[in-house]
C-alpha cells in the first residue's frame, strides 16, 4: 500500500463548545516549534520546582526529587497543587507557552473559558500527541514526536537531542 502521510496522523482538532469557546484545529507545528515548546515547558518546570524546593528548604521541609518528572506529570501536578504565587506564575506561563505553540488556535481567551481541570486535560492531551510512544487508534499507528528523558532533557523521536 505504501506510505500515505494524510492517513498517518489525525488533525489536532479541539472542541471547547461546551464552554462557549468554539472549536478548531491546531496548525501542525514545525520541528523547530515543537523543540521550542519543549524547551519552554522544561524551563518552567525547572524554575518552578527550584522555587518550590527552595521554599521547602527554607521552611525546614523535605525537598521533592523531580529528576524523573515528565512535562505531563508536572502539568497534572500543578492541577492539584495548592494555589500560591509560585504555582499561579507557572500556570500563567504555561498558558502563554501553549497559546503560542497552538498558533492561537485555541486563543488565550478560548483557553481562559475552560474550567481549570479541562484546561489541564487539554495540555496533557497535547503532550500525549507529541510523545515518542506510538499508539493505535482505529487500527492506525499514531506516531508521537517528542518526550522528556529521565535526566530532564528532551529527545526527539527517533533519536537525537533537541536541548
Amino acid at each position: 500500500m505504501g506510505f500515505d502521510a494524510a492517513a498517518v496522523v489525525e488533525p489536532l482538532d479541539w472542541n471547547f463548545e461546551k464552554f462557549g469557546a468554539g472549536k478548531g484545529v491546531i496548525p501542525e507545528p514545525s520541528e523547530a516549534q515543537v523543540k521550542a515548546w519543549q524547551r519552554a515547558i522544561r524551563r518552567v518546570m525547572t524554575e518552578t520546582m527550584t522555587k518550590l524546593n527552595e521554599r521547602s528548604k527554607a521552611e525546614g521541609k523535605e525537598e521533592t526529587d523531580t529528576s524523573g518528572l515528565t512535562p505531563r506529570e508536572f502539568i497534572e501536578a500543578l492541577g492539584t497543587a495548592e494555589s500560591d504565587a509560585i504555582v499561579d506564575a507557572a500556570n500563567e506561563e504555561l498558558d502563554r507557552i501553549y497559546v503560542k505553540f497552538c498558533g492561537g488556535s485555541p486563543s488565550a481567551e478560548q483557553l481562559g473559558r475552560l474550567p481549570y481541570r479541562y484546561k489541564i486535560a487539554f495540555y496533557a492531551w497535547l503532550q500525549e500527541e507529541f510523545s515518542p510512544e506510538a499508539s493505535s487508534a482505529a487500527g492506525k499507528s499514531k506516531p508521537k514526536v517528542a518526550a522528556a528523558t529521565n535526566n530532564g532533557a528532551f529527545s526527539t523521536w527517533p533519536g537525537g537531542s533537541s536541548a
